[in-house]
Parts: C-alpha cells; sequence; structure tokens
C-alpha cells in the first residue's frame, strides 16, 4: 500500500514496515523468528489491479519489481513471486485477462530484481460451463504471451546460474515515484543481459534508454511498451563500432504461407545472422544477411515449414531483434 509514500531507505530499514508474521516475536524490532526460519523461499503475490488507461496501469512492472526487492532486503531466502495473468477483483477489472506485453514482462523482470522461479495462480472455473463464472469467450492471449516471455529468457538461461550479478541502477520503489521506463542487467563473465521496458509510454512512441555498467555504454530505443532483451559482449562491445545497430523489425505479411518480408532498420552496414526457431527452441533456418544502414528488406521463403508458431531474430554481436510469425 502506498508505494510511493515511504522512501526506498525507509522500506528497506525500518522494522515498521515488515509484515508481522516475518518479525522476530522475542524481539520485534528485528526480521526472523519461527515462522521466517521454516520457510523455504518468500512468496510475494504481484497481482495487477488497473488496466490501460487508467493512470495507474503502467505502475504493473514497478510494483512486482518493488514487490521482490524490497523482501530481499530483508532476507536472503529465495524469491518466488506469485502471478496471475488476470486483474485482481478489487478495482474494476477483474476477471479480464492482463495486456499481453504485461504478461510477457511478468515472465522476464522477475528474475532481474532477484526472483528464483515463479509461482503461476489461476481460479478455476472459468472453462467450466457449470461454474457461475463460466467465461465461454474468454481469450487466453495472456498465456501464450507469459509463455513466451519463458521462451525468450530461457535462451539466457546460464545467466542466472552459479556466480552472476545483477544490476539495478535504481530501485523499483524511484521508477515509479518518477514514472521512468524499467531496465536491469545481469553479469556473468564477460557477457550482459539487458531487459527493458517503457510501461508508462503510448502506442508507438519512442523511448531512448541510456544503460550503463562500469564501461560499458549505449543507447538502446524502445517502441511503445516493447520489451527489449538483449545480450552483449562487455569485452567486444567497443571493439565492433561497424556493427549494425538492429531496430524496427516487422514481418509482412504475418501470418505468412509461402514468404514473409523481413524490414529492419540498421544503424551502420555489416552482416547480420538470421535465425527461425520452433516453439521447442529448434532452428529451422538460418542465413546470413548483409545489411546496408537505414532500411533494410528480405524476402524469406516459408513455404517449407509447418503450420505453426516460430520466432524470428536477427542479430550480431552488438544484439538484435526478434518477432513471433505465424505460418500457415
Amino acid at each position: 500500500m502506498n508505494v510511493v509514500g515511504n522512501s526506498w531507505t525507509d522500506w528497506s530499514t525500518n522494522p515498521a514496515r515488515v509484515h508481522y508474521l516475518l518479525k522476530d516475536t522475542t524481539a520485534f524490532a528485528r526480521v526472523g523468528g519461527p515462522f521466517l526460519e521454516r520457510l523455504d523461499y518468500v512468496s510475494p503475490s504481484a497481482y495487477y489491479y488497473y488496466d490501460y488507461p487508467s493512470a495507474l496501469a503502467p505502475d504493473y512492472l514497478a510494483y512486482m519489481l518493488f514487490q521482490i526487492e524490497a523482501n530481499r532486503a530483508w532476507t536472503d531466502k529465495p524469491m518466488m513471486p506469485f502471478v496471475w495473468m488476470r486483474y485482481h477483483d478489487c478495482c474494476g477489472n477483474y476477471p479480464n485477462f492482463i495486456r499481453p506485453e504485461m504478461a510477457e514482462a511478468t515472465a522476464i523482470f522477475p528474475f532481474f530484481s532477484g526472483a528464483k522461479g515463479l509461482w503461476l495462480w489461476d481460479v478455476p472455473g472459468f472453462d467450466n460451463p457449470q461454474s457461475p463464472g463460466y467465461r465461454p469467450n474468454d481469450i487466453y492471449t495472456a498465456y501464450e504471451s507469459f509463455i513466451h516471455g519463458l521462451y525468450r529468457l530461457s535462451r539466457f538461461s546460464d545467466m542466472f546460474e552459479g556466480n552472476y550479478e545483477l544490476v539495478i541502477p535504481k530501485p523499483a520503489r524511484d521508477l515509479m515515484d518518477a514514472r521512468e521506463p524499467v531496465w536491469r542487467g545481469v553479469v556473468k563473465g564477460q557477457n550482459i543481459l539487458i531487459a527493458a521496458q517503457n510501461p508508462y509510454a503510448a502506442d508507438g512512441t519512442k523511448t531512448t534508454i541510456n544503460v550503463k555498467y562500469q564501461n560499458f555504454s549505449r543507447e538502446i530505443t524502445l517502441t511503445g511498451r516493447q520489451i527489449y532483451l538483449c545480450q552483449f559482449n562487455l569485452a567486444a562491445i567497443t571493439a565492433l563500432p561497424d556493427q549494425p545497430e538492429i531496430t524496427s523489425l516487422t514481418l509482412t505479411p504475418n501470418p505468412a504461407q509461402q514468404h514473409v518480408t523481413l524490414s529492419f532498420t540498421a544503424a551502420y552496414t555489416g552482416d547480420v545472422q538470421l535465425h527461425i526457431t520452433n516453439l521447442l527452441g529448434q532452428m529451422v533456418q538460418t542465413q546470413t544477411i548483409r545489411a546496408l544502414a537505414g532500411l533494410n528488406q528480405q524476402l524469406i521463403d516459408t513455404g517449407k515449414l509447418p503450420a505453426g508458431l516460430y520466432i524470428v531474430r536477427i542479430s550480431n554481436e552488438r544484439g538484435g531483434a526478434q518477432e513471433r510469425l505465424i505460418c500457415w
């Protein structure tokens, strides 16, 4: 309640902010005691309350990350947040599904704030004709988007194994207060994985974020509430000024039958790799494309691909972009 009503220092150091169940009954000013000691993990709930265009709707991502970061400030037990693909029943949007970009972000960002896993919650009955809450016309896009987010993150799962460092430039509480875009990173060895989104952006608007970590610095551009996820090599990034930065990837037509036109913008001239994978992560098509500075278009033969959902990605050492493709 009232996340921005208290400073981050207060949230992370004042025992008055801690739920009574997590306080030691013998020394109430500290965290601990029988209940917490028996927990294998801590499970804050990050249910969302408001849908767009509510002025409070864009707070959803900072709100979720605040739950994780505030709990981590008090205990080193693993964080396993509860997440739900529908809006909470308090504020007029229940039981509608959350938006696709919200579901995808929910699958990706918690791990950048220190979560070790997620509990996916649901209320049974909405798909049961005998239930009073039966909703026969529900469209489960949120689940597809959530799973797509998990798939995107799974390609970098090694970044969250062993010894790694989380990069949290500003607490989520402060991002909510300033209504700023969210970016988080994880560093392992010579690689940095970056996730970013601007939940406060209007459709189609551009947001530029300056991402910095030690000697690494680059600007990334988001379109609308796009969810950015990209890995960079910290040692090589400064040595590749002639490698094209890839933005604005689109696929037309989509769904596709025989061919699809891949369009993207490159900041420089250079080679990029095209990879098409299925939802099992299997590579079904790959080729090298010579990108020119500016707008590029490439016709891709999809006639031999079985009907289904695919991930189309173009990338090089500086990063890349990806989109979903439906073939039929």
